[in-house]
Protein backbone atom coordinates (compact mmCIF):
# COMPACT_ATOMS: atom_id res chain seq x y z
CA UNK A 1 0.00 0.00 0.00
CA UNK A 2 1.16 3.49 -0.99
CA UNK A 3 2.18 6.13 1.57
CA UNK A 4 0.88 9.69 0.88
CA UNK A 5 -1.88 12.28 1.99
CA UNK A 6 -5.21 11.64 0.93
CA UNK A 7 -8.17 14.03 1.23
CA UNK A 8 -11.42 13.10 1.43
CA UNK A 9 -15.11 15.56 0.70
CA UNK A 10 -16.60 13.02 3.43
CA UNK A 11 -19.41 15.27 4.61
CA UNK A 12 -20.86 16.37 1.31
CA UNK A 13 -20.10 13.40 -1.85
CA UNK A 14 -17.67 11.33 -0.90
CA UNK A 15 -15.19 12.84 -3.79
CA UNK A 16 -11.22 12.52 -3.28
CA UNK A 17 -10.26 16.40 -3.29
CA UNK A 18 -6.53 15.92 -2.95
CA UNK A 19 -3.77 12.85 -2.79
CA UNK A 20 -0.39 13.20 -3.03
CA UNK A 21 -0.54 14.39 -7.22
CA UNK A 22 -2.34 17.25 -6.43
CA UNK A 23 -0.10 20.86 -6.61
CA UNK A 24 -0.26 22.84 -4.03
CA UNK A 25 1.15 26.30 -4.00
CA UNK A 26 3.30 28.08 -1.62
CA UNK A 27 3.29 31.79 -1.74
CA UNK A 28 7.29 32.69 -1.19
CA UNK A 29 6.95 37.06 -0.95
CA UNK A 30 4.71 39.91 -1.73
CA UNK A 31 5.45 43.48 -3.27
CA UNK A 32 4.16 46.78 -3.42
CA UNK A 33 4.05 48.81 -6.81
CA UNK A 34 3.71 52.00 -6.10
CA UNK A 35 2.96 53.88 -9.09
CA UNK A 36 6.42 53.61 -10.57
CA UNK A 37 7.29 50.47 -13.15
CA UNK A 38 9.20 47.26 -11.31
CA UNK A 39 10.05 44.11 -11.17
CA UNK A 40 11.28 41.56 -8.24
CA UNK A 41 13.12 38.32 -8.83
CA UNK A 42 11.88 35.23 -7.94
CA UNK A 43 14.48 32.13 -7.38
CA UNK A 44 12.23 29.32 -8.55
CA UNK A 45 14.16 26.33 -6.65
CA UNK A 46 13.64 24.04 -9.46
CA UNK A 47 10.30 24.77 -10.30
CA UNK A 48 9.22 27.03 -13.08
CA UNK A 49 5.23 27.05 -12.55
CA UNK A 50 5.12 30.78 -11.03
CA UNK A 51 1.62 32.11 -9.89
CA UNK A 52 0.75 35.95 -8.61
CA UNK A 53 -2.23 37.70 -7.53
CA UNK A 54 -2.90 41.24 -7.30
CA UNK A 55 -4.80 43.04 -4.97
CA UNK A 56 -5.32 47.21 -4.53
CA UNK A 57 -6.81 48.70 -1.67
CA UNK A 58 -10.63 48.80 -2.30
CA UNK A 59 -10.79 52.39 -1.89
CA UNK A 60 -8.40 52.76 -4.90
CA UNK A 61 -9.97 53.00 -8.31
CA UNK A 62 -9.84 49.75 -10.59
CA UNK A 63 -8.41 51.57 -13.56
CA UNK A 64 -4.56 52.77 -14.15
CA UNK A 65 -3.50 48.59 -12.36
CA UNK A 66 -0.43 47.95 -14.18
CA UNK A 67 -0.20 45.34 -16.60
CA UNK A 68 1.75 41.91 -14.90
CA UNK A 69 4.09 39.50 -16.68
CA UNK A 70 5.94 36.72 -15.58
CA UNK A 71 9.21 35.05 -16.90
CA UNK A 72 10.00 32.06 -15.52
CA UNK A 73 13.52 31.81 -17.06
CA UNK A 74 14.70 35.12 -16.40
CA UNK A 75 18.34 33.57 -15.27
CA UNK A 76 19.70 30.48 -13.90
CA UNK A 77 17.64 29.33 -10.69
CA UNK A 78 15.20 32.36 -11.06
CA UNK A 79 11.79 33.69 -12.55
CA UNK A 80 11.21 37.49 -13.00
CA UNK A 81 7.50 39.17 -11.70
CA UNK A 82 7.37 42.50 -14.02
CA UNK A 83 4.72 45.60 -13.96
CA UNK A 84 4.25 48.27 -16.66
CA UNK A 85 1.94 51.30 -15.87
CA UNK A 86 -0.25 51.81 -19.18
CA UNK A 87 -2.28 54.81 -18.29
CA UNK A 88 -1.70 57.98 -16.70
CA UNK A 89 -3.42 56.97 -13.78
CA UNK A 90 -1.75 54.40 -11.53
CA UNK A 91 -3.03 52.94 -8.74
CA UNK A 92 -0.13 51.12 -6.63
CA UNK A 93 -1.38 47.58 -5.42
CA UNK A 94 -0.23 44.64 -3.57
CA UNK A 95 1.54 41.90 -5.81
CA UNK A 96 1.29 37.99 -3.87
CA UNK A 97 3.85 35.76 -5.73
CA UNK A 98 5.31 32.31 -5.23
CA UNK A 99 5.48 28.73 -6.84
CA UNK A 100 2.94 26.06 -7.97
Amino acid sequence: MADGLKVWNVPYDGTLKMDITTRLTRRTGTVQTGNQNGYVDIPNEGNQIFFFIASNDPAQPTRGIPVIGVNPTQGPGYGRLTWTFMENVRTPCTLYYGLW
